[in-house]
């Protein structure tokens, strides 16, 4: 009997260390991820979002991509066939800019122009 509560004691003990451990992994996991999203360094260029145009939501201006998407989402409401929807991929690329000239004869949007677009259609 001794023996007995003995193994389901020591099988306690390893199913709690275990546990620890794998906790602990997943926070180091954490650690690293969170480490990777550090912000930028106080010599790097602050993250801008507007204007909005070409290249924004790219490597090269990557704080607009949300914005790029919901504007991308926004043309493809309000084109009308024969227009093809554009990619919603976040990245204000040919097809963004030439909808957004089509349809609102700009190529570039400023921070007052883009919340005007939205809220002009009901999209905020």
């Amino acid at each position: 009997m001794k023996n007995k509560k003995l193994v389901v004691g020591i099988g306690l003990i390893a199913a709690v260390v275990v546990v620890a451990a794998v906790i602990s992994v997943k926070k180091k996991k954490q650690v690293v991820i969170d480490a990777v999203r550090v912000p930028l360094k106080s010599s790097s260029k602050p993250c801008v979002e507007f204007p909005i145009k070409l290249g924004s939501g790219t490597a090269l201006s990557p704080c607009s991509n949300a914005k790029v998407k919901v504007l991308q989402e926004t043309l493809n409401r309000l084109s009308l066939p024969p227009l093809a929807f554009i990619d919603v991929d976040g990245k204000f690329g040919g097809q963004t800019e030439s909808r957004l000239d089509l349809l609102f004869k700009t190529k570039t949007l400023t921070k007052e122009q883009y919340d005007n677009v939205l809220n002009t259609h009901g999209l905020i």
